[in-house]
């Protein structure tokens, strides 16, 4: 068992424990490493997708959200080229987490020097359902050129 896994397994208990203790929002991340896209590596090797910027900033989200789950992500680009990453989280996690979402968004702010904001959604986004398609012909009969002309 990896520590990752053993501070996730006690984080309901960790983080409370220090919130109280530091009287201000604690958020525990692992340390990640980011590798450059243009460096040279020995012979055919490849840049591991867990040491890219996108990944390692993905995982640094969900650390700072850890005991709560993320639905959905759009990224919004303003006229002047601004980026702000909307993260959607479940309506029942509202409760828990309203109350950090400011410093949690200053916090991956200074981390990786994106903006985020937060929203909160009922349910789960892109789960339409798809209507069957009819066939207009017939099945099992094919009009031929004598029938399509009448």
């Amino acid at each position: 068992m990896c520590i990752r896994d053993r501070v996730r397994k006690n984080y309901l208990t960790i983080v409370p424990y220090l919130e109280n203790k530091f009287k201000c929002t604690v958020a525990l991340t692992a340390r990640r490493t980011i590798l450059s896209k243009y460096e040279k590596r020995k012979g055919s090797e490849k840049r591991p997708y867990s040491r890219t910027l996108t990944s390692v900033h993905n995982s640094y989200l969900e650390d700072i959200i850890y005991p709560y789950e993320i639905l959905g992500r759009r990224i919004r680009v303003k006229v002047d080229g601004t980026q702000i990453f909307k993260i959607h989280l479940k309506e029942e996690d509202r409760k828990g987490i309203e109350g950090r979402l400011e410093a949690l968004a200053l916090l991956y702010k200074t981390m990786t020097n994106r903006i985020l904001s937060f929203e909160f959604v009922k349910g789960v986004e892109g789960e339409k359902k798809k209507k069957p398609k009819k066939d207009s012909r017939k099945e099992g009969k094919k009009k031929t050129k004598e029938e399509k002309k009448e």
